[in-house]
């Protein structure tokens, strides 16, 4: 045997750490599940007390104008702009307790998972409260027992939002022969996405940030308190935009 391939076996040897018995594994998978749990919750509860902070604006308590900036410096290691989602989906969770769907005194009952919150408050701002809670009921009949999760939040999407009814197509003389070069609209999103600089991403996380909080507006207008308290969070987004704006393209006045 040579040198090289003595070397070889046994550096492997040291890597590998020894195959865990049946025992060892559900020992190890138990505990691992139990940590997955409780992160779980504790990550769809922080998200209910980051709005509950949003709603009685103790950033104004701590003498800041802005929630993002607030949390960023509060909570070590969350950014603005992920503070504000998290609210987003507190704000969810808050109106399905209020629905009597979940709880979330002491380890939450009924709690859906991280990635079925996001669906659902993505649900909530481009459809409303009455589409949201159609979601999640059929998703709750769909895994029952169970934590939904985001693929239970699309399969039941797709049971109970109508999809959208097609362009019509174009007479065929307008239509472009089908032989030409890729148009930037023929290009698939994410590869478009991909190519933009970091200051474009920024600006386009932050232009989402500012439709999300106009669709909150929307779906609180009949409520004086709550289209005031929606109406500061549109202009603190819009203010965001508008240095994002800057940052990408210059001064832009």
């Amino acid at each position: 045997m040579s040198p090289v391939t003595t070397t070889t076996s046994v550096s492997r040897a040291e890597v590998l750490a020894p195959a865990l018995t049946r025992g060892q594994a559900r020992s190890l998978e138990g505990q691992a599940k139990r940590h997955w749990r409780t992160a779980t919750r504790n990550a769809v509860q922080f998200a209910a007390e980051l709005r509950r902070l949003q709603d009685g604006q103790a950033h104004l308590v701590r003498g800041y104008d802005n929630f993002g900036t607030y949390a960023q410096q509060t909570f070590d290691g969350l950014t603005a702009a992920a503070a504000k989602q998290l609210s987003r989906q507190g704000g969810v969770l808050l109106l399905l307790e209020r629905r009597k769907r979940i709880s979330l005194e002491g380890n939450g009952e009924n709690l859906p998972g991280t990635t079925a919150l996001r669906a659902l408050s993505a649900v909530h701002g481009n459809f409303g409260e009455r589409a949201m809670l159609r979601v999640y009921d059929r998703a709750c009949q769909l895994r029952p027992g169970r934590a939904i999760v985001e693929e239970t939040v699309r399969a039941a999407i797709r049971e109970t939002i109508a999809p959208p009814e097609p362009p019509a197509l174009a007479p065929p003389a307008a239509r472009e022969p089908a032989a030409r070069e890729p148009a930037v609209e023929d290009l698939d999103e994410d590869e478009m996405v991909d190519e933009l600089p970091e200051e474009i991403h920024e600006l386009l996380e932050r232009i989402d940030l500012l439709r999300n909080a106009v669709a909150d507006l929307r779906l609180n207008a009949e409520d004086p308190v709550t289209a005031r308290r929606e109406l500061s969070n549109v202009r603190e987004e819009l203010d965001q935009v508008t240095d994002a704006l800057q940052i990408a393209y210059g001064d832009t006045s």
